[in-house]
């Protein structure tokens, strides 16, 4: 009973470095634009997605090692998890509005995101 009690413990507490929720969307939110903006450029010169990754990483001060045992916590959650995601696409949505305001923000819009987000830019709701 101890063991089980431990097992149950240790599966259901946090990492001690846990991202707070708004940042770990926020950086959800960057990574989505670095996948579609690759997915879609055709410059043969562009920067690979594990550098504009990297870049990411540092501009928010987290390592990978930390993002992926946060990604891993809040990930258990499939339910919140949907909803996590949803915000991020949401914030992406928020920005392409404020680039473009005569044009309605659409999901496929993402290409018009700059290379760089900045925090401020992704303002949580």
């Amino acid at each position: 009973m101890l063991v089980f009690s431990l097992v149950l413990l240790s599966c259901s507490s946090a990492p001690r470095d846990l991202i707070d929720e708004e940042m770990y969307i926020k950086m959800l939110a960057e990574f989505e634009v670095v996948r579609s903006d690759l997915e879609s450029s055709q410059d043969p010169h562009r920067i690979s997605i594990a550098d504009r990754m990297n870049m990411v990483f540092e501009s928010y001060g987290v390592s990978r090692e930390r993002f992926e045992r946060s990604h891993e916590w809040y990930s258990k959650d499939n339910e919140a998890q949907t909803v996590r995601h949803r915000r991020a696409l949401d914030l992406i949505n928020e920005l392409i509005g404020k680039l473009s305001p005569d044009e309605p923000a659409k999901s496929d819009s993402v290409k018009a995101v700059p290379d760089k987000i900045q925090p401020e830019d992704l303002s949580p709701r």
